[in-house]
C-alpha cells in the first residue's frame, strides 16, 4: 500500500480539524489565541498533504504540533476554570452543555497529539529516508542529528572522493596498489 503515509496524515488533518473546531465553538472556553495557533498548525498539514515528496512540510507540521501540545496544556488549565465559573453565572443549562462540550473537545485533541504526533514523525521518517538525514544547525557530531557523514553507520557506502582507512592501510602494507599487479600468465 504505496498511499498510506498520505492517508495517515490526511485522517491527522481531517480529527485534529473537527476536534479544534468543536473544543472553539464555546465562546466561553478558548481565547482566539487556541483557534489561531491550531489553525496555523492545520495550514502546515495542509501543505504537507498537498507537497506529499518534501519532508520539510512535515517537519514544519510536526514542530507546530508539538508547540501547540504546550500551548493547549496552558490555554487549558487557564481558560477552563475562567470557562466554568462564567457558564455558571449564566445559569442556562444550553451555556453550561456547550462549555462541557467544548471542553470535552479541548481535551480528546489534546490527548491525541501525541499519538498523531508519533505518526507524523513516521511520515516524516518515511519521506526523509534515514534518521541521519536530520540536522540541527550548530550539532555536527552527535548521532542521528549532526553531519549523516560523521555519524555514518560502519558497512555504508564508501564515499569515493575519501577512501576508507582500511582501503589506505592495505595499500601500505603491500607497497602498491592492487590495480599495478601485471596480467597474470597462462
Amino acid at each position: 500500500m504505496n498511499n498510506a503515509p498520505q492517508t495517515t496524515l490526511k485522517i491527522i488533518f481531517v480529527a485534529h480539524f473537527v476536534l479544534t473546531f468543536w473544543g472553539s465553538m464555546s465562546g466561553a472556553l478558548m481565547p482566539a489565541a487556541y483557534l489561531y495557533l491550531n489553525a496555523f498548525v492545520l495550514a502546515f498539514g495542509f501543505w504537507a498533504i498537498v507537497n506529499p515528496e518534501s519532508p520539510e512540510p512535515v517537519m514544519m507540521y510536526l514542530i507546530m504540533h508539538a508547540i501547540s501540545v504546550v500551548q493547549d496544556i496552558v490555554l487549558l488549565g487557564i481558560y477552563a476554570p475562567r470557562g466554568y465559573d462564567l457558564s455558571r453565572a449564566t445559569r442556562n443549562q444550553g451555556t453550561i452543555d456547550e462549555y462541557r462540550f467544548s471542553l470535552g473537545m479541548a481535551i480528546v485533541d489534546l490527548l491525541i497529539k501525541p499519538v498523531t504526533g508519533f505518526l507524523l514523525f513516521r511520515i516524516l521518517r518515511s519521506r526523509s529516508g534515514e534518521y541521519s538525514e536530520f540536522t540541527i544547525p550548530g550539532v555536527s557530531n552527535f548521532p542521528g542529528f549532526g553531519s549523516s557523514r560523521a555519524s555514518a553507520p560502519p558497512g555504508g557506502y564508501e564515499n569515493i572522493d575519501h577512501p576508507s582507512p582500511y582501503r589506505n592501510n592495505v595499500e601500505t602494507a603491500t607497497g602498491h596498489d592492487t590495480m599495478d599487479k601485471p596480467p597474470l600468465q597462462q
